[in-house]
């Protein structure tokens, strides 16, 4: 397996693969035919300057040189230019140096080859055996995410990381039409510009089947993306969940709280999302993820009220860590936490930033000896 890492400046070289890239060999076929075609237009130095001296035969020879030349410019070499242009420097050399049915894992992170890299890459047929892709904070848009979505030589690629650039609804809207991807585990798309329209179209692709991980963190899917994203009924296999930052709302963690079909889901981060007492409340209610191990809620105005509504909670009995940080929590909130006779396996809770006074630790590891609690 080869592994290429382009992290930030630096290329680690595939030692012994020295292949020259198609786009060099089509330099060199130009450099070639522009030397063949200037010597066939040269016209020896006339002893004068006047027009009419020459012979018809020279005229002649000028004439046909000069169409010959602008007719190879404009078919052959203009379209190398082009090519050229589009062809980001990092792109270039990590084809160049690579061998390219070799390639499993291709690592540009933090490299920025926006979105002339991006459309360099999706026009790649070669990487046959591609399996993760990052290319985290790279300055790509909904321009290069739409090509590179429409790649179909990737068929076997679980990996894929588009964090941290520019990516709209648009891109996100032609990315959950990709059907080539079918493999596709883990997918990041956290802090972009994804609104609910991006949210809905994902929520409607129905071929990446495999899916256990989807960060959509800090971007702005609201209310109304995340209700999408919650009759979503073909990511069976979902793991873990990253909706931190989204401003979601109560309405959509009650429209989460419905969803039936991710058994699997073992990680849900609601970080930062106003959820309140009423977005609480619907959470405690669900009895699908049952395999649920850890969930964040930091940040969320739940309050004391939420957090009693929490521990009513009786289907997470695989709950091993839970973050209610933030959230304004007095001692009665917490103590209903410890109180909770299903969470069993609850190893962790957090309640750092509340308003809980250290005497109700006390209380604490007399419920639960073995929690570790952190206030």
């Amino acid at each position: 397996m080869t592994k290429v890492d382009l992290v930030l400046q630096e290329l680690n070289r595939i030692e012994g693969l020295n292949q020259i890239s198609d786009q060099e060999r089509n330099l060199q076929k130009f450099n070639e035919a522009q030397t063949k075609i200037d010597e066939k237009t040269q016209i020896d130095p006339e002893p004068t300057n006047d027009e009419g001296d020459r012979d018809e035969n020279s005229l002649e020879k000028e004439k046909l040189g000069s169409t010959d030349l602008k007719k190879f410019r404009s078919e052959i070499v203009a379209p190398l230019l082009s090519k050229q242009q589009q062809i980001h420097p990092k792109v270039r050399e990590l084809m160049q140096h690579c061998s390219p049915l070799e390639i499993e894992e291709v690592n540009l992170w933090g490299s920025r080859i926006g979105d002339i890299g991006a459309t360099t890459l999706s026009m790649n047929k070669r990487w046959t055996k591609l399996t993760s892709l990052v290319l985290h904070g790279n300055e790509i848009s909904d321009r290069g995410i739409v090509t590179l979505s429409k790649s179909g030589s990737w068929a076997d690629l679980t990996i894929l990381n588009l964090s941290n650039n520019s990516i709209g609804d648009k891109g996100v809207i032609t990315l959950s039409k990709n059907s080539t991807w079918k493999k596709l585990a883990k997918l990041n798309l956290g802090t972009n510009s994804i609104g609910a329209e991006g949210a809905i179209a994902l929520s409607e692709n129905d071929s990446w089947i495999q899916l256990t991980t989807l960060d959509l963190g800090n971007n702005a899917i609201g209310a109304k993306g995340a209700a999408a994203l919650g009759k979503n009924s073909s990511w069976a296999k979902l793991k873990v969940l990253n909706l931190s930052y989204n401003s979601i709302g109560a309405e959509g963690a009650a429209s989460l709280s419905l969803n039936s079909s991710w058994i699997n889901l073992m990680t849900l981060n609601l970080d930062y999302n106003s959820i309140g007492v009423e977005g609480a409340k619907a959470l405690s209610k669900n009895s699908s993820w049952k395999n649920l191990t850890t969930l964040y809620l930091e940040k969320n105005s739940i309050g004391s009220e939420g957090t009693i509504a929490l521990s009513k909670n009786r289907s997470w009995r695989k709950l091993k860590a839970l973050d209610l940080g933030k959230n304004s929590i007095d001692a009665k909130g917490a103590i209903a936490l410890c109180e909770n006779s299903s969470w069993v396996h609850l190893m962790v809770l957090d309640l750092r930033s509340n308003s809980i006074e250290a005497e109700a630790a006390k209380v604490f590891i007399k419920i639960r000896p073995n929690l570790i609690v952190n206030i």
